[in-house]
């Protein structure tokens, strides 16, 4: 993909709407996709809005399995712990 479509990602996801459906369909349909360039892209909106911090989730129940959470994707939840 040419640069400048990341460039106008980046510019339509900083100062316009977002992304659109139609963006999104180019993006997983390139077999030749540089996924440098696509993280890169998104870093941009991601340092204006969230900065350098980040957050660490600690899994705090794992010998039981029953996090009170229950997210459905997770392995220590209600869900999974049965598995």
């Amino acid at each position: 993909m040419p640069q400048d479509f990341f460039l106008k990602l980046i510019d339509k996801c900083l100062y316009g709407d977002g992304i659109v459906a139609s963006d999104i369909r180019q993006i997983l349909e390139n077999d030749q996709l540089d996924i440098w360039q696509l993280l890169s892209a998104a870093y941009q909106p991601r340092l204006k809005y969230f900065g350098k911090k980040v957050r660490i989730q600690i899994i705090d129940n794992v010998q039981s399995g029953g996090c009170s959470e229950d997210c459905g994707y997770c392995a220590q939840s209600k869900y999974n712990a049965n598995n």
